[in-house]
């Protein structure tokens, strides 16, 4: 990303439009983007960037603002954001935060939330990119708490500009953009904002990683873009990481139709640390999910046990069990692990089932036979009994307990309809055969 000085200059649109096509270069078509507004500087901006990108484009834009209820003045805050919005034409839509509200960890378990509902109300309108507002200043304060955290080199870059979360394509167009930059925009625009006073509050780590930037990018020979310029070198260094392990996934793990891989020992000998370690972390996102991360040091020691044992050994890591084999491991869920989700059928052609597994529906509009609602959840103890006793048999059933527990499945109530990766039957009469297909989608 460049880091040229903003100045003056209040007319941000050629820029943004670099930064925002470059954030879709690798995308399908878009057709929906949905953008989170705040209400404040940040968020106002990009909403007004992105009105006249996305109509020069034909694109639907789609804004989203969360009301999280943490302060009285939330709700009218939000209602001011909608007639901002409906001055400029722009579809807006408000989410409700309804709790439970804890009493410790507010900004993280508000930032949990907020993604929840931006991510779900995507993927009810059909918008495969959520845009988000963070800005340079944002960028380099992540750093600073990475770095404080004692983070590996994958987080230390800051903000990735392109993400994917929850099946969505997430992108940050403004971390090259300083926020006096994006103000001096709207005010050449004529478009207010909102302050939030939490910004300013000293419960919060954020307000102290603003003033520590500060005093950093004061010292001799030190500023914004020379932070933004190691933070460009670190995702440099980073990406031939990320590109190592893409090599060693490809050279030492082999992908089950089950959601579960197998994990050669020949890596352990055969990779530097760091890159060994991250195979490790990228099987385990694999099994348990793209969003689920373990923490680093579990992995470390996880590894070190590895590299010390005496040929292949047991271990289990956040839910992930890794079994022993005569040259490795083999690599799934935990037994009987909770969390896994329950998603009702909603005249949707496709479903992401766990973050793993791909659903399809090819009768979507035939949601309900029988007037009774179909859902896909894990085929479970009962349902692995069910299909035993239906006289499966087969290579498929053969496979152990807790790999076959932990499938999806279609369900209606507590009736198994059907187990796509088991058998093409249907145990429910309006169900066609046929109808659902799944995939292990790693």
């Amino acid at each position: 990303m460049s880091t040229e000085r903003d100045g003056k200059d209040a007319d941000l649109t050629p820029r943004f439009d670099l930064h925002m096509t470059a954030c879709l270069k690798e995308a399908d078509p878009v057709k929906c983007i949905a953008v989170g507004v705040s209400g404040g500087s940040d968020s106002m901006a990009l909403v007004l960037l992105l009105t006249g990108w996305c109509r020069s484009r034909n694109i639907r834009l789609v804004a989203l603002t969360v009301d999280h209820g943490l302060r009285g003045e939330a709700a009218t805050e939000a209602l001011q954001v909608a007639e901002w919005l409906g001055a400029h034409g722009v579809e807006h839509h408000i989410l409700v935060w309804k709790g439970p509200h804890p009493s410790t960890g507010i900004q993280k378990e508000a930032r949990a939330a907020r993604y929840h509902l931006m991510l779900s109300k995507c993927q009810e309108i059909g918008a495969g990119v959520l845009a988000l507002g963070h800005q340079l200043e944002d960028h380099l304060e992540t750093l600073l708490m990475r770095l404080s955290k004692g983070s590996g080199l994958d987080g230390l870059p800051g903000m990735a500009p392109v993400s994917t979360r929850q099946g969505i394509r997430l992108v940050r167009p403004l971390l090259d953009f300083r926020r006096q930059a994006l103000r001096d925009y709207l005010i050449a625009a004529g478009q207010d904002w909102i302050e939030d006073p939490s910004n300013e509050s000293e419960h919060y780590t954020r307000t102290h990683l603003g003033k520590v930037l500060t005093q950093v990018a004061a010292l001799p020979g030190a500023d914004l873009d020379s932070m933004a310029l190691a933070a460009r070198r670190l995702q440099r260094a980073n990406l031939a990481v990320e590109q190592a392990v893409d090599t060693a996934f490809a050279d030492y793990v082999t992908k089950g139709r089950f959601g579960s891989l197998d994990l050669s020992a020949a890596f352990l000998g055969a990779l530097p640390d760091e890159v060994a370690i991250r195979l490790l972390t990228r099987v385990f996102a694999a099994v348990r999910g793209r969003d689920a991360r373990p923490r680093l040091t579990a992995v470390e020691r996880l590894y070190e046990r590895f590299r010390t044992a005496q040929g292949p050994v047991a271990g289990t890591l956040s839910g992930c069990r890794f079994h022993p084999r005569s040259r490795g491991w083999r690599v799934c869920r935990e037994a009987g692990r909770s969390g896994l989700p329950v998603v009702p059928l909603t005249g949707r052609a496709h479903y992401l089932w766990d973050d793993r597994f791909l659903v399809r529906d090819h009768a979507p509009d035939d949601i309900a036979p029988d007037g009774l609602p179909l859902e896909i959840r894990r085929i479970g103890h009962e349902g692995r009994l069910f299909l035993k006793n239906q006289d499966m048999g087969g290579p498929e059933m053969e496979a152990p307990a807790m790999i076959i527990e932990n499938l999806p499945a279609i369900w209606c109530g507590d009736r198994l309809v059907c187990a796509p990766l088991i058998s093409g039957v249907s145990y429910l009469p309006s169900v066609g055969q046929g109808r659902f297909e799944m995939l292990f989608n790693q």
